[in-house]
């Protein structure tokens, strides 16, 4: 990746990457409004520039998104005031993950089924250890490298053909059944089945 370049930018011409996977509470997000206010900004934010963001003249905030919500948000900071960001080159997502995960100040926090997800295709060449991410003590990082996050997530056997046409509804809820034809691709109702129908089925298949 080509070295970033430091450069000066108006406030209003970040925005935050929609990807991140950290988080704040609104109380996270004032401590850290506060600090801002009395030590001032003391680290650039991590930016690269999309296809879009080349058009508009904006930059994609990929670490500092919390910062940008105090400042945004709280400290109502206006568009025109300058601020420094580091101006990265990713040349694919993998390098823009890893932009996003080089910052972890202490305020806010990953919400790990989504850090899982995004990382999952790269898995392989994404070291979660070189970036020392916080994640809920009792954590199994070795099941959370693999993308399952903080839980045991079982993986999801494709169905055969002749039960995409036979099994329209899977629910656990009879006063909450899970309308499945669209993503079963079955037409028409004839095909919807209750949740007490569908846990026979199941037991009569073991």
């Amino acid at each position: 990746m080509k070295q970033p370049e430091f450069i000066s930018v108006e406030f209003g011409s970040l925005r935050p990457w929609g990807k991140n996977p950290r988080e704040a509470s609104k109380k996270d997000a004032e401590i850290l409004a506060k600090n801002l206010k009395e030590k001032g900004v003391f680290r650039n934010f991590v930016c690269w520039q999309e296809k879009s963001d080349l058009k508009a003249e904006t930059y994609t905030v990929g670490g500092g998104n919390l910062r940008y919500k105090a400042m945004k948000e709280i400290l109502k900071i206006r568009d025109s005031a300058k601020v420094m960001i580091s101006l990265n080159f990713p040349e694919n997502e993998k390098e823009k993950i890893e932009l996003s995960l080089l910052d972890n100040m202490p305020s806010g926090s990953y919400v790990e089924q989504a850090l899982a997800e995004l990382i999952y295709p790269y898995r392989e060449e994404i070291n979660l250890k070189d970036f020392r991410i916080p994640l809920t003590p009792g954590t199994d990082l070795d099941k959370f490298l693999e993308g399952f996050g903080p839980g045991e997530v079982p993986e999801i056997e494709e169905l055969t053909r002749s039960d995409r046409h036979a099994v329209a509804v899977v629910c656990t809820d009879d006063d909450d059944l899970l309308d499945m034809r669209e993503l079963l691709g079955v037409d028409g109702k004839e095909n919807e089945i209750t949740s007490t129908e569908m846990r026979e089925i199941l037991k009569r298949g073991k």
